[in-house]
């Protein structure tokens, strides 16, 4: 019969899953790519909970504005001053108009916001 051969560098995944309680993580390599970096930050910044419920941007106050991914203290204000320059927003694409709010903010948010009559 054949010699069976295990070659040194295959056992590193292998040794380094036993040797850390038998997680089930996956390693398939000691090196750490820039993707991997970009999503541990990402896992690190403190975050608000998404809204449970569409917000209203006639009628949103800033800390309900600031909930939306993109939108922090700044574009919030920016929004608030356009909607008292200019009137309640038609539809959500007239959020484009607002300085800092790009096509990628935008597409972002759409799911989240309504733009319902102000009462």
């Amino acid at each position: 019969m054949g010699k069976l051969t295990v070659l040194p560098f295959l056992l590193i995944p292998l040794t380094i899953s036993i040797l850390s309680g038998c997680k089930k993580e996956k390693v398939s390599s000691l090196s750490t790519s820039k993707r991997d970096v970009a999503i541990a930050k990402e896992e690190k910044r403190p975050s608000s909970p998404p809204p449970v419920t569409k917000i209203n941007v006639n009628t949103a106050t800033e800390e309900d504005l600031v909930r939306l991914p993109g939108i922090g203290k700044v574009k919030a204000g920016r929004i608030i001053s356009y909607r008292k320059e200019h009137g309640v927003f038609k539809s959500v694409d007239q959020l484009i108009e607002v300085k800092g709010i790009g096509k990628k903010t935008l597409e972002r948010i759409r799911p989240l916001v309504t733009v319902k009559d102000a009462k």
